[in-house]
């Protein structure tokens, strides 16, 4: 379905679009006719789901396993506390840990309650939340937070792009000593030293609730000791040093752009509620009850705002509630700071009056993939009950090599649409490492099977689009460091690395206050009109040439007039004047002559996420047709952006969410500002990593990790790489055991993805994990011994009568990862 032109499920991203969170003005609106029956939410529902929806008020913890319907438990328990309790809609809170599961919520409770009534609660992710608490209350943080009101968010292209200046401005040295000679050499060490840094810098954050009051060496001895124990070694002290020396020049890098990355987002808000007490007050009497799903994922940091949102004292004293669904069994994210021991001890502890519900009753997945789950899991594995008959026997493939690999998942896939009539829709392959996908995606590719690789670009993920609203960032706030360095040669106008050096200097750091300086501000403060003019830069001051210093002047004098142009004009008008004024479209077509597949990036045969077979440029077009191509390509994604903008505006962006908590809020600001910027973070969410469902519709089969498979279920799954060093992985030090039962897991999860027909597949060699043969996965070993029902196919025998398909697949591995995947 489109509208006006524009998909659907592109409007389903858009918050500004949906409407996530709309200030409450007058009474509560009243119920749809999903209202009229006080037990209709109740009909349908198994008897221990019944139990968990109707749960007495207080603090409960839903215990459910895969496939037990927790997404219906969950809005089921909304619509109790509306129909059963008498609540109203706008003060439930609905955590979520994905855009996707906001949307599915939202839907569904349109249809039960009306568009209206289901518009009233917070249904969205902790990042989204505490956006919007930030948003409105950021005057209100300490001093040490370095946060001012109007910040921008700094996703994680802007954040990695900030960390990778860091590194090649501060360890030129260390990069020329890695050995790395040539310039791909060089980009690729310094993208591998600022990936390795954000995560340590993301782990602290999500580790440490208070660090913004600590030093950065403080700060990252906490986390190291909170994840190892309190005995460290000299190695450890020494790392902890040096990272937080990264992370106190990556704070100045956001502070100098009044910037904040996501992790920032949840820390931030934690540290508002515990300094603020207005800020608390509000927050208690805007929401009673807070739902959170996927509890076991949380960190620290979540789970602190969880007890700030639900205090105790306030659940023991009235009419509120705290409900929480999780399952340890599908804890997969303490790589990535999640502690799945809060679903337990800890929780029982600050909570006391905890009630325990479990759903047991798996509706997904036939008895014989449970089974297999069970025995990959363990004992704890009792928990979960089939409810569906036995079905298809496993199948278990020993092969040669990746190649191999692929090519038996494309056939296998060609026989399940031609027996059994699975839709490419239903089909996915889970791998390990993304490292795995080139292999599949090239047979499927070879077998014109069409495919969606889960956690590739998204709409809002796209270059062009990210530019554009960069532009849109610079024009409602110019010291907007962020934004300005992301668009100040874009396109290019002759100001490169040399000229932005200069003026960085000159402004002591930042670009923009050499710029934009703050003896020129707006006229009226933050929120007023733009100034008509500015003050002339001083070339010689800079050190810069006359033609360079009138190029800067040019970029300055087009900021400006884009600024006065957003003061003065609806949102989406102030887009496509953007994009006129500043040439994008003729500059990015001048881009595509030098490299034609730029435009192509992450996209396979035209069906990676997000693009279309009729988005890419034709294999036998001339190097100007596909210029002009990729030119049409981009002018229709921005006429997209555009069209959003205005149907958002017809549909009432709904703006901050500053009526709904009650705060105060500052005095002069500016409605259609506030508009734009709410327009602008529902695009920052909306650019997070989700999974990639975006082109969900599309009859394709779906390629994912096993984390991004999460939360969804398919007719038939194929499990690769089943062998030992990538299922399970290596663990990577001393733990105790905790990496591989969090492998453990993260098998169990896969496994149950799969509703009828399951694979597995187990190479024999693959240079990517080892250069000797491989072993089989000890979870294979687990499954025989358990006595699954598996049916067991071993292809290596044929394949090595044909030694030389063996050396030439190794020889195509071996340049694949040299050439094409170097950084894996």
């Amino acid at each position: 379905m489109r509208m006006h032109g524009i998909p659907m499920q592109l409007l389903g991203g858009c918050r500004a679009y949906q409407g996530i969170v709309r200030p409450i003005h007058g009474s509560v609106a009243p119920l749809g006719s999903g209202g009229s029956d006080t037990k209709e939410h109740l009909q349908g529902l198994s008897g221990e789901q019944q139990a968990s929806v109707a749960a007495p008020l207080g603090t409960s913890l839903v215990v459910a396993g895969p496939g037990s319907g927790k997404t219906r438990v969950l809005i089921s328990r909304i619509l109790h506390l509306v129909q059963a309790h008498d609540v109203a809609p706008h003060s439930i809170a609905a955590i979520t840990f994905t855009n996707k599961a906001a949307r599915e919520m939202r839907e569904r409770l349109e249809r039960a309650l009306g568009p209206e009534a289901a518009a009233q609660p917070f249904i969205g992710t902790f990042h989204g939340l505490g956006l919007s608490m930030l948003r409105q209350a950021s005057s209100q943080l300490p001093a040490g937070c370095r946060v001012r009101p109007g910040f921008s968010v700094a996703d994680g292209d802007a954040a990695t792009a900030m960390m990778q200046r860091l590194v090649k401005s501060k360890a030129g040295i260390d990069i020329r000593q890695s050995g790395a000679r040539t310039s791909a050499e060089q980009k690729r060490t310094v993208a591998k030293q600022a990936r390795i840094i954000l995560s340590a810098i993301s782990r602290m954050k999500n580790s440490v609730p208070g660090y913004a009051a600590l030093k950065g060496e403080q700060a990252m001895l906490r986390e190291l000791m909170q994840r190892r124990g309190t005995e460290l070694t000299m190695q450890n002290k020494i790392m902890a040093r040096e990272m937080g020396q990264w992370y106190e020049m990556y704070r100045d890098s956001l502070a100098q752009s009044n910037a904040a990355d996501f992790d920032d987002l949840l820390s931030l808000t934690v540290t508002l509620l515990q300094e603020s007490e207005a800020a608390r007050y509000a927050l208690s009497r805007r929401f009673h009850h807070i739902l959170v799903d996927e509890f076991q994922d949380t960190n620290a940091t979540q789970y602190e705002l969880v007890k700030l949102l639900a205090p105790v004292d306030s659940l023991q004293k009235g009419r509120r509630s705290l409900f929480l669904v999780g399952d340890p069994d599908q804890a997969i994210y303490g790589w990535r700071g999640a502690i799945p021991e809060q679903l337990g001890e800890r929780l029982r502890t600050d909570y006391p009056d905890l009630k325990v519900l479990t759903l047991r009753d798996n509706y997904r997945s036939s008895s014989t993939i449970l089974a297999a789950a069970r025995a990959v899991l363990g004992p704890q594995s009792r928990r979960l009950r089939p409810m569906l008959p036995h079905g298809p026997a496993l199948r278990l493939h020993s092969v040669l090599g990746p190649t191999e690999e692929g090519e038996l998942v494309a056939r296998q896939i060609r026989r399940l649409q031609a027996r059994h009539g699975v839709p490419l829709s239903e089909v996915a392959v889970l791998v390990r490492t993304h490292a795995q996908t080139r292999a599949i995606e090239e047979a499927l590719v070879r077998h014109r099977i069409p495919y969606i690789v889960l956690g590739g670009r998204t709409f809002w993920q796209r270059k062009e689009v990210q530019d554009v609203l960069a532009y849109l960032r610079l024009a409602l706030a110019p010291w907007d460091g962020v934004a300005l360095r992301r668009i100040i040669n874009v396109p290019k106008r002759g100001l490169g690395p040399a000229t932005l050096a200069k003026l960085e200097a000159a402004g002591g750091g930042s670009i923009s206050r050499a710029l934009f300086p703050p003896a020129w501000p707006l006229e009226g403060g933050v929120e007023g009109t733009m100034a008509p003019t500015l003050p002339l830069l001083d070339p010689c001051a800079l050190g810069l040439s006359a033609a360079t210093a009138k190029k800067v002047e040019a970029f300055r004098a087009l900021a400006l007039g884009l600024a006065a142009a957003l003061r003065s004009m609806p949102l989406h008008d102030a887009l496509a004047h953007i994009v006129e004024a500043t040439g994008y479209l003729d500059g990015a077509k001048d881009a595509a002559a030098e490299d034609n597949d730029e435009a192509v990036a992450d996209s396979k045969d035209g069906r990676a996420v997000g693009a279309t077979a009729e988005d890419l440029p034709s294999a036998s077009s001339t190097g100007e047709e596909k210029e002009e191509e990729t030119a049409g390509t981009l002018r229709r994604r921005l006429g997209q952006l555009v069209e959003v903008a205005r149907l958002a505006g017809e549909a009432g962006a709904p703006g901050l969410p500053v009526a709904d908590l009650g705060l105060e809020v500052e005095s002069g600001r500016d409605d259609r500002l506030e508009g734009v910027r709410a327009f602008l973070d529902s695009c920052a969410l909306d650019a997070a990593p989700d999974g990639g469902e975006a082109a969900a519709r599309r009859d394709s089969v779906r390629v994912s990790t096993m984390h991004a498979a999460k939360g969804l279920e398919y007719a038939a799954v194929f499990v690769p790489g089943c062998v030992e060093g990538q299922i399970p992985s290596p663990p990577r030090e001393s733990d105790g055991g905790a990496a591989l039962r969090e492998e453990r897991r993260l098998m169990y999860v896969s496994l149950t993805r799969a509703k009828q027909h399951l694979t597995l597949l187990c190479p024999s060699c693959d240079p990517r994990v080892s250069r000797s043969f491989l072993l089989p996965s000890r979870f294979i070993k687990e499954l025989e011994d358990s006595g699954c029902v598996l049916e067991r196919t071993d292809h290596e025998d044929s394949e090595r009568k044909a030694p030389h398909r063996s050396h030439m697949a190794a020889a195509r591995y071996q340049r694949s990862r040299r050439l094409n995947r170097p950084e894996e």
